[in-house]
């Protein structure tokens, strides 16, 4: 009986032994996968956190009256509910290289549609211009609005940087004034 008894430890020992060099084997693989996926969780909030604050500083534009010789106050308001929607909290010139903001204001006249627009920041050394989106509204007055900015994703071995993007546009139907 006793040969038996030790013939039981020595397998548990190895067994011991055996499930040390997997898990060491198996926990830098476990550990990157955690660190990428909760990174991948913070870009693609980011992302979200963009595509929102293009929509809401689009559907603010879209209500907010504008006068001619005002909007270049009116355009600037837009950027800074943009900026502040989205989270960009830096707007110094050092730091513009990482974001980009691009508010535009479409008129339509009786010969083509007349646009004034204003933009911030640039990304990748690529300003938007007045370009900011390709708008599937036509014929109509509209409030054209781009975000675009960089997040960090990071890896345990390196990291990289993502461009994440958000774009929306909306009708310009002014509240009616009251007085």
């Amino acid at each position: 009986m006793g040969m038996t008894a030790i013939v039981r430890r020595s397998q548990a020992s190895s067994d011991t032994g055996a499930a040390a060099v997997e898990f060491a084997l198996l926990l830098p693989l476990f550990v990157m996968l955690v660190f990428g996926t909760i990174s991948a969780g913070f870009t693609f909030n980011r992302w979200i956190e963009t595509t929102q604050a293009a929509r809401e500083t689009a559907r603010f534009g879209a209500t907010l009256p504008v006068d001619n010789p005002d909007l270049d106050t009116w355009l600037a308001t837009l950027v800074d509910v943009a900026a502040d929607s989205a989270g960009i909290s830096d707007r110094s010139a050092a730091n513009r290289g990482s974001y980009l903001i691009c508010v535009r204001f479409v008129k339509e006249t009786g010969s083509g549609p007349a646009t004034q627009g204003r933009t911030e920041g640039t990304l990748d050394g690529q300003p938007a211009g007045n370009n900011c989106n390709n708008s599937s509204i036509a014929d109509t007055n509209r409030v054209e609005v781009l975000i675009r900015q960089q997040s960090a994703f990071e890896w345990i071995f390196g990291g990289s940087t993502l461009t994440v993007s958000g774009s929306n546009t909306s009708r310009y139907e002014p509240a009616p004034s009251t007085g």
